[in-house]
């Protein structure tokens, strides 16, 4: 019973930290396209996403490794 419960939660840590991670390159993107946009018009915009959820990728990366 005390195994399955551990389960459960560590299934719940996961999924927690999973949504943040989503959430933080989401924003990331939407940050880079409204920049992108604001300095460059349309295409700014896709190069400002692109490099956006990068950049969003990375700072979830260096999150996992405890760096940040």
């Amino acid at each position: 019973m005390q195994a399955h419960q551990t389960k459960v939660v560590k299934q719940r840590i996961k999924r927690k930290v999973q949504a943040q991670a989503y959430g933080i390159i989401l924003a990331c993107f939407v940050a880079g396209l409204i920049i992108g946009y604001m300095y460059a018009g349309p295409v700014g915009s896709v190069f400002g996403g692109i490099i956006g959820a990068v950049a969003g990728v990375v700072l979830v990366g260096l999150n996992a490794l405890n760096i940040i």
